[in-house]
């Protein structure tokens, strides 16, 4: 028994001997090669430069970009039918050139990185082929986001679900990681070269909430109210990354409209910073342009010829980039006549600052003739 417990006891200092070795000789010792060991608690400063990155044996140079600071995040909304995939491929060999290194066009190596663009997909259990098919093209291109419906449903996910997933996502795969997020479709035209020095006019840590203004959209009867609260027009709606986190984490909480963007117009319309930004170079319908529109930003309704049209873009005298002004669509301009009542006996009253407690009612028609 007791030559058992010496032998043990033996063994178990020669391993810690050998383990105490082992540590010594991890360090370099005097005359030898290594000169650095680089350990993780080491100061960045004493890590070494690894350099600029080497070719490949092809004479590629690869570079691995991580988290970089998006400026903008460009989620477009698509389908997985058949018109959806001609759609996406109109888009990718139009308007987003210039994202391609390849193209003569491109935007510089920086500004590429700090733009990302997904295509959203909605899976309809009704389209299984088109939908193998959609996730197929995202496998082969890297741009897809196919969005699932309601746990449990039997069809695809409404725009408002769709919407809701979207900044879900978003918040959380690039969490404070962006700037700003735009919402438009695949038959919309978007300059990328046009929509940068807009979103460098305002401040992304404050609230934005941007693009073609729709004030007068009828609303249905249980809405309460001839219009919907002005909103911006799906396609062109552009949000700060604040907007974002606040939809993101408010909106499961919010009843739906007939419209998801009267919806984001209706929930943002009591904060004093959440109204609206219009700005002209947002075309909300293309069909409706009776003056040329210089450096537009978003056309929505684009014909797959008008973004041919204009998917050249030409360089300016400072050297920047832009597409051509959209021309005129309109030929024919239709009026009505419409008699105003030059002596009103009743008064109409009027909405109080808050935007409640409009009440028009209806009065007859007061003649000002003898």
């Amino acid at each position: 028994g007791d030559s058992r417990t010496i032998s043990v006891a033996e063994m178990l200092l020669k391993v810690v001997l050998f383990a105490l070795a082992g540590v010594v000789f991890a360090f370099p010792q005097p005359g030898s090669d290594m000169t650095q060991q680089v350990l993780v608690q080491d100061a960045p400063a004493l890590v070494p430069n690894p350099g600029p990155p080497a070719p490949t044996k092809d004479g590629f140079i690869l570079e691995e970009v991580v988290n970089v600071h998006k400026r903008v995040i460009v989620v477009v909304h698509s389908n997985a039918g058949e018109k959806g995939a001609a759609r996406r491929a109109t888009i990718r060999d139009t308007w987003l050139q210039p994202l391609n290194r390849s193209s003569p066009f491109a935007l510089p190596p920086e500004t590429r990185r700090s733009v990302a663009v997904w295509f959203s997909v909605p899976r309809d259990p009704d389209q299984p082929f088109h939908v193998s098919q959609a996730e197929a093209e995202g496998k082969l291109h890297g741009d897809i986001l196919m969005i699932n419906g309601a746990e449990g449903s039997t069809w695809g996910p409404s725009r408002f679900e769709e919407l809701t997933s979207l900044l879900r996502w978003i918040r959380v795969a690039y969490f404070q990681r962006f700037d700003y997020v735009l919402l438009t479709e695949d038959d919309s035209f978007v300059s990328l070269y046009s929509l940068l020095p807009y979103l460098d006019q305002h401040n992304p840590s404050e609230f934005f909430y941007g693009g073609f203004v729709n004030s007068f959209a009828e609303a249905p009867a249980s809405y309460q109210h001839k219009y919907y609260a002005p909103f911006v027009q799906q396609g062109t709606i552009v949000l700060s990354a604040p907007i974002v986190e606040l939809l993101a984490a408010e909106l499961g909480l919010v009843k739906p409209l007939d419209r998801f963007d009267a919806t984001i117009g209706h929930f943002l319309a009591p904060f004093i910073h959440g109204k609206p930004t219009h700005d002209e170079h947002f075309v909300g319908e293309v069909k409706n342009v009776y003056t040329a529109v210089p450096n537009p930003i978003v056309i929505n309704h684009a014909t797959p010829e008008l973004q041919h049209s204009l998917s050249t873009p030409t360089i300016g005298q400072d050297g920047k980039m832009s597409y051509p002004s959209l021309p005129v669509q309109v030929e024919e301009m239709q009026s009505r006549s419409v008699f105003i009542d030059p002596h009103p006996k009743d008064r109409q009253p009027e909405c109080d600052e808050v935007g409640g407690g409009c009440n028009f009612p209806s009065a007859p028609m007061m003649d000002a003739t003898p």
